[in-house]
């Protein structure tokens, strides 16, 4: 029983939507256009993958 738990499902699949997109565009936001900032979404992804899986 979470703080944010919730039950439905669309819900959950619009905020999940929404967590992705906000996410990318905070990247490219950071990045600029010069590509420096291409190598840590692998890295954090792998880390959150392995921290999920853990």
């Amino acid at each position: 029983m979470g703080r944010f738990e919730l039950d439905d499902g669309l819900l959950q699949a619009v905020l999940t939507v929404f967590v992705v997109v906000a996410t990318i565009n905070a990247f490219n936001f950071i990045d600029g256009l010069d590509g420096l900032a291409a190598g840590w979404p692998p890295l954090a992804g792998q880390r959150s993958f392995s921290t999920a899986t853990c």
